[in-house]
């Protein structure tokens, strides 16, 4: 032990091999550094946060059959839907217009049952596999009780996981993270998701500055099967 408390010291008093020391730790730090970095969870996958982490049940909801308003915002412009899903079908409406959706058939009616084109827009954060995972892939940040037994769940995503999951693509922007809100009811169904997406603006030509969806569900597991009106 004496030698080698002995042998340090002989180091630290040849001011060559001090300096050789001294940038020797700063140079391993900051490779250190460097790799946390390029290694941390800059898009926000699956990162555990110390308050822990909470996802509710979604199979209560999504893919079953409910009453739907679902509202997107984007810049000033305004799309609302409103209508009941059974399975893979759809009645709803869209800027007066009565929809019947048949899996991934869409119809109007115009004096008759017509064949459209669908009219959802940004239809890929509304199809439920990509809702699915979004929601896995969102990283927990907090949560809230309410008042009626339900929960409000607080979630972050970067565009950047959002282009990897909807597009395939991964984009060079370093982003603020986009929000995702999520209500629960007392029995964990959930009743509305709010997605808060102004940071996609930076990665797509659709939006200039704000992009927003809010997706209200009602009357869960209560809905009848639908009649076929194009039949």
């Amino acid at each position: 032990m004496n030698k080698i408390k002995e042998a340090i010291g002989n180091i630290f008093q040849n001011q060559t091999q001090k300096t050789i020391v001294f940038f020797g730790f700063y140079f391993i730090f900051f490779v250190i550094l460097f790799l946390l970095i390029s290694h941390g969870d800059k898009n926000y996958l699956k990162q555990e946060y110390e308050r822990g982490k909470d996802t509710p049940q979604v199979s209560g909801t999504l893919g079953t059959n409910f009453l739907f308003d679902y509202q997107i915002m984007v810049d000033d412009n305004r799309y609302d839907y409103y209508g009941k899903r059974y399975g893979d079908t759809e009645s709803f409406k869209f800027n007066q217009l009565d929809y019947y959706r048949d899996e991934d058939q869409f119809y109007v009616h115009q004096d008759t049952w017509n064949p459209v084109e669908n009219p959802y827009v940004f239809y890929e954060f509304l199809d439920f596999k990509n809702l699915y995972s979004i929601l896995g892939n969102a990283t927990y940040f907090s949560t809230e009780d309410q008042e009626d037994g339900g929960h409000l769940y607080h979630y972050l995503i970067s565009s950047n996981t959002l282009h990897q999951i909807l597009y395939e693509n991964i984009t060079d922007y370093d982003d603020v993270a986009n929000t995702i809100d999520i209500t629960t009811d007392s029995s964990d169904h959930i009743v509305k998701i709010s997605l808060q997406l102004d940071s996609m603006c930076h990665t797509i030509d659709s939006c200039q500055e704000k992009f927003s969806i809010l997706l209200n569900f009602d009357m869960i597991g209560k809905i009848t099967a639908l009649d076929n009106p194009v039949s």
